[in-house]
């Protein structure tokens, strides 16, 4: 999955002068507008209209800022019209065409992201990122003047439309600024878990006993999920939750670090993509399937 980003070239240094102020302002906008959804997430309510409302700013800015970088990127390549649509230009609001107009490598990048995201929330029923584009292309003048008209505008998904612009700065940042590589949803939360895992719980710890060969040990168990903390992390809590965590098979003062990183998560809650995560690992046994690179229950046979 690597090469989709690697293969991003980035500007000249005559291009990144001119990108560069737009490129950060759509960046600033959708890191701001992110903070926002997280901290006053769009909560589900019996009715629509309530829900819609309180969605409102979030998918009309959403839907902006999707439109204006990819209209950014088709800049980029030196093929942006300022004709109307009728007349094969780029002035216009379907995003859906915007995305098809995009380069292969940058339409390959954002179906790595939107794949991933839908990998964990599954209830987003467009399964593919062509799919949702067009099926809430229609429905933007209706979500635009919703306040005014009242007339109920087509469903979507405020997270999944972050998601998506989430993607399109990434490749921004890789072409005009430093490419970080993918940086996706699940790569999110396994960076988090890393950093909670090494700084708070050992060092939770430090009075009791825990050191090298806990921290080892740990490891270990870690590196038996291929490497990937997300699986060990997704196994704990289901674990946890069903209290069965004495049949994990490392040493006893290991343990108690396991369960502090519970605890520890526990009382982060911040993010909504990682209380989803957490939801679906205690729930139904989440694990991640780094071959198949998608969500799965462990406790059924993955298909």
């Amino acid at each position: 999955m690597n090469d989709c980003m690697d293969s991003l070239k980035p500007l000249d240094s005559d291009q990144k002068k001119l990108f560069g102020h737009p490129a950060h302002r759509l960046i600033s906008a959708r890191e701001t507008l992110h903070r926002s959804y997280h901290d006053h997430p769009v909560q589900r309510d019996m009715f629509a209209e309530t829900e819609a409302v309180a969605a409102w700013s979030i998918v009309t800015l959403s839907y902006s800022g999707i439109e204006q970088t990819m209209k950014c990127l088709l800049k980029m390549q030196g093929v942006f019209s300022a004709k109307p649509l009728r007349n094969g230009g780029h002035r216009h609001h379907n995003i859906g065409k915007l995305f098809k107009e995009l380069t292969p490598d940058e339409q390959r990048v954002l179906r790595v992201y939107y794949a991933v995201y839908h990998s964990l929330h599954d209830y987003v029923h467009p399964q593919t990122i062509d799919c949702f584009l067009d099926a809430i292309d229609d429905g933007y003048q209706q979500w635009r003047y919703f306040l005014l008209d009242g007339q109920q505008p087509p469903t979507t998904h405020c997270g999944a439309m972050l998601e998506i612009w989430y993607a399109l700065t990434d490749i921004l940042m890789a072409k005009v600024f430093t490419n970080h590589g993918l940086n996706t949803v699940k790569h999110r939360i396994d960076s988090r878990l890393r950093r909670w895992i090494v700084r708070d719980a050992w060092f939770e710890h430090i009075n009791t006993g825990i050191g090298k060969p806990e921290i080892d040990d740990l490891n270990r168990w870690i590196l038996d999920y291929n490497s990937n903390c997300i699986n060990a992390c997704a196994d704990l809590f289901h674990r946890h939750a069903n209290d069965t965590t004495h049949l994990i098979d490392v040493l006893p003062s290991t343990l108690r670090v396991l369960l502090s990183v519970v605890a520890i998560a526990d009382r982060h809650k911040t993010d909504q993509d990682f209380v989803y995560f957490l939801h679906r690992a205690k729930i139904v046994g989440l694990t991640w399937n780094s071959l198949k690179n998608r969500f799965e229950n462990i406790l059924q046979p993955s298909t």
